[in-house]
């Protein structure tokens, strides 16, 4: 995919787009964040909260710039390495469990709050390798945040975010001081915004922050971290009349987050020369796109690159200005990221879905769109992406639209995502059909399911050999 690389670079470039077109790299990390929520079964938002919970904690103890920032990007990455160890350990769940279900009950919670950190695992019966495969993730993250290029200080506050004070954590059995301090305030920033997640309403959540503050400064937590909350949770209250707490379960959370980033010199890389060139911009996009990737089987695992780079291919013919051809290769790296919320048993179902399962599965554009409608520069790409499954006789999902009411941009999608699902292999048939023998099988909903006319520039387009198999 040399070609499509080289082709998007020169798309991403600043000088070939106007910037207002092009979301800010702490935007993706935001779009990243609320995928794993999707995959952890929890409320959107839960990743921008830990991380604001975490910047704001970390603004109070006087991190430099540079560390707040590293403490900010690891909030919002903290559980992105789920993604890798979720399909081991949803085949090792018992029959008819998920791992939302196990997800959502948030095992450290348990650990740091109860005091059990077996009790949600307790009725699932996990296995001593299914509980290993868990306690592995914080690796697996620091794992992606290496592959994006983001700092060192970041790969080690991720790596070290389940980590307590005592040495009961994980993976690395850190104590104490050995635990570095970013890491030391996200473990706490993520079980407080889970003891929040509990309860309802303002008055409820912040009491029962309080009350863990006052309970829990103890063995498991830093106490000046504990001692900063207290002072954040007074000071709130008597500054800015629960502004803080009243934001944390809004969307009015995004913008706040993005404020704790607004006046910092951005985070240096380890590859500086990079910093959001092309290069990064794209590179970035692909890792976020290949998340959902990660869930199919490991055959299948280059859909979202390949969709994006035969909607690329397919502008291209078409003449498609620069800014809306860098666009639409986001809209196809993130059209499936919908699919996080879709349980894994259900998505690797090799047999038929009955009407319940298929309106899960048809929920997947929407929760796309969701995700990405909410950041700067994206609202006509969260359009497009929602788009991929309507169909022109309007028999598609998620709202029935058709013909004109289509997008072109969601028409080329819906054409390049069936490429490349027919082109791959699936868990519900037994072969991936050749590129050429895949246009005629597509041929069969022209002008009912597809646009004719670009169904035929997807048909040159391969018969040129521009798009890869």
């Amino acid at each position: 995919m040399t070609r499509f690389h080289s082709v998007a670079d020169a798309l991403f470039h600043p000088a070939s787009h106007s910037s207002e077109h092009f979301p800010s790299q702490i935007h993706l990390m935001m779009i990243t964040s609320k995928s794993i929520d999707l995959l952890e079964g929890r409320s959107l938002r839960h990743g921008i909260r830990v991380a604001a919970i975490a910047g704001t904690l970390g603004t109070l103890m006087g991190l430099s710039e540079r560390s707040k920032i590293a403490l900010l990007y690891a909030g919002l990455l903290h559980d992105v390495g789920l993604v890798r160890v979720v399909a081991d350990i949803a085949v090792r769940l018992p029959k008819g469990r998920t791992e939302k279900e196990l997800f959502s009950r948030h095992a450290l919670l348990n650990a740091r709050y109860r005091g059990n950190p077996h009790a949600p695992y307790d009725e699932l019966q996990l296995s001593d390798d299914t509980i290993h495969l868990l306690k592995n993730h914080p690796q697996a993250s620091a794992d992606f945040i290496h592959r994006v290029y983001l700092s060192g200080e970041v790969l080690d506050i991720v790596q070290a975010s389940h980590e307590l004070m005592d040495g009961s954590g994980y993976p690395l059995g850190l104590s104490g001081e050995a635990i570095p301090l970013g890491a030391r305030i996200l473990a706490f920033a993520d079980t407080i915004e889970s003891v929040m997640d509990e309860v309802t309403g303002l008055s409820a959540r912040k009491q029962a922050a309080e009350h863990f503050a006052d309970m829990k400064a103890n063995a498991l937590f830093d106490p000046k971290v504990v001692e900063a909350f207290q002072i954040l949770c007074a000071k709130d209250t008597k500054e800015n009349e629960d502004l803080f707490f009243k934001s944390l379960f809004t969307p009015q959370i995004e913008p706040l987050l993005h404020g704790l980033f607004s006046d910092s010199v951005p985070i240096e890389t380890q590859r500086p020369r990079l910093s959001m060139s092309g290069e990064m911009i794209l590179n970035l996009c692909q890792a976020i796109g290949g998340l959902s990737d990660q869930l199919l089987p490991h055959s299948a695992q280059n859909h979202a690159i390949k969709t994006a780079h035969t909607a690329a291919t397919m502008a291209r013919h078409l003449e498609i200005n620069n800014d809306q051809c860098g666009q639409l290769i986001m809209a196809g790296l993130f059209h499936d990221l919908g699919m996080m919320s879709v349980p894994l048993a259900l998505l690797n179902k090799p047999d038929t879905l009955n009407k319940d399962q298929w309106s899960i599965i048809h929920d997947h554009p929407r929760w796309t769109e969701e995700i990405l409608k909410s950041v700067p520069g994206l609202e006509i790409v969260s359009e497009w992406s929602g788009e991929h499954h309507e169909r022109m006789n309007g028999s598609g999902y998620p709202s029935r639209r058709r013909g004109s009411e289509i997008s072109v941009a969601g028409r080329i999608l819906a054409l390049a995502d069936v490429y490349s699902a027919l082109t791959s292999p699936r868990p519900y048939r037994t072969h991936a059909y050749e590129p050429l023998d895949a246009i005629p099988v597509i041929g069969q909903g022209r002008f009912r399911l597809y646009d004719s006319q670009l169904l035929s520039v997807l048909k040159a387009s391969v018969l040129e050999r521009s798009i890869p198999v």
